[in-house]
């Protein structure tokens, strides 16, 4: 997702997309995705900073350190960022 800080209207920007976890090239170490991930990013532009939030959602699948089985956990991930100066 690319967002151009230039065409963020003043009442902010709101952009949905979903991700094929085989384009996005994320499996590393014990940590694979498992389904699309959707990201749902809201942005709001000030004189001198950007806000932005995004949520992840999907699936993750794992390995247990201990005794090697694989397991799943879900991606409701909410992460807040503060932007810097413009």
């Amino acid at each position: 997702m690319k967002i151009h800080v230039n065409r963020i209207p003043a009442e902010g920007l709101h952009e949905q997309s979903v991700y094929d976890p085989a384009v996005l090239d994320l499996d590393w170490l014990d940590i694979r995705v498992a389904q699309p991930i959707t990201v749902d990013v809201s942005i709001t532009k000030t004189e001198r900073a950007i806000m932005v939030q995004a949520q992840l959602e999907g699936v993750l699948e794992l390995t247990c350190g201990r005794c090697l089985t694989p397991f799943e956990v879900p991606l409701p991930w909410l992460w807040p960022v503060a932007g810097g100066a413009l």
